[in-house]
């Protein structure tokens, strides 16, 4: 376990066996003394030459797997693991990729955005990463990073506190990525809470 802002934290796993998935897909997790609570987390890296499952995970107030986690979980823990589940997945082909990540939304995103820059593929990749406040982002550094070494890759940071005087970048997700461009012809992939995804189809 590793902390990545106030209330997100990594969790790494380690299978018993090996367990098959592909970016972007994600996985249920039993409530650890309440097996019969299950809940699902995406994979927050792709599947190439790891022996570890990432996620990321959000503290929400009442939730049972993530109160666990926080408050309870230690190293050595077992957690039962349902198969890998989801359609979201990197697509076969050369277009561009145009990504969209509200919260912890960030971690199929980033595990198909890994995926594409593993595997050598050079097409462009915009990704527009949004939060509440400066506080709740991270991996920030990761996400500047990737721009330094991949000419390729650009990411835009954006949060929708109108209060927060402190921020200079970009303000409301959805509304800066259609102030960035058309997007015709691009492989679009969304991850977050379903009225962004709706507005975004939208």
């Amino acid at each position: 376990l590793s902390k990545l802002a106030w209330n997100v934290l990594e969790l790494r796993l380690r299978p018993e066996k090996p367990y098959p998935y592909r970016s972007g897909q994600y996985a249920r997790m039993a409530v650890p003394g309440q097996e019969n609570q299950w809940r699902s987390y995406s994979m927050a890296t792709p599947p190439q030459d790891r022996d570890e499952l990432v996620f990321h995970i959000r503290e929400l107030p009442g939730g049972l797997f993530s109160r666990w986690l926080f408050y309870q979980a230690q190293c050595g823990d077992a957690i039962t693991l349902g198969p890998p589940q989801g359609d979201l997945a990197l697509q076969d082909n050369t277009r561009p990729l145009l990504c969209i990540a509200a919260g912890k939304g960030l971690a199929p995103i980033e595990a198909i955005i890994q995926e594409s820059m593993h595997t050598g593929q050079t097409r462009p990749i915009h990704l527009f990463y949004g939060a509440k406040k400066q506080r709740d982002f991270y991996h920030l550094e990761t996400l500047q990073q990737w721009a330094g070494q991949y000419a390729h890759f650009t990411f835009t940071p954006t949060i929708s506190d109108g209060e927060d005087t402190q921020w200079k970048g970009a303000r409301r997700l959805l509304p800066t990525v259609a102030a960035n461009g058309h997007w015709q012809d691009h492989e679009v992939y969304l991850c977050g809470g379903p009225g962004m995804i709706e507005a975004a189809i939208d």
